[in-house]
């Protein structure tokens, strides 16, 4: 009798325990951050956040790396090089191919 007990703790702790997994990764894919991110432009390969300097990183750092992206400080805001632009630093994400 004692030995039916414990084999149904185990499987009762084996079953919470995978049900506690399914539901944290469930919510992994939606996951935003919780500060709102500026965006000025977003274009094919990249998304200009903002040239101000004095901006949060952070927060930038993450939502790039949520993209699947590369977070430059001093990116360009033009869509393409080719493209005639003020020349100024901005905080961007690049994707790269």
């Amino acid at each position: 009798m004692k030995s039916g007990k414990a084999i149904m703790a185990v499987i009762l702790a084996v079953f919470v325990l995978v049900v506690a997994v399914f539901l944290f990764t469930a919510d992994i894919g939606d996951y935003e951050p919780i500060k709102d991110v500026p965006i000025e432009a977003e274009f094919s390969d990249k998304i200009v956040y903002t040239t101000d300097s004095l901006t949060d990183t952070a927060p930038l750092i993450e939502h790039c790396e949520m993209k699947g992206g590369v977070f430059n400080a001093c990116g360009s805001i033009c869509e393409s090089p080719e493209e005639i632009c003020a020349s100024v630093c901005a905080f961007t994400c690049e994707f790269l191919d």
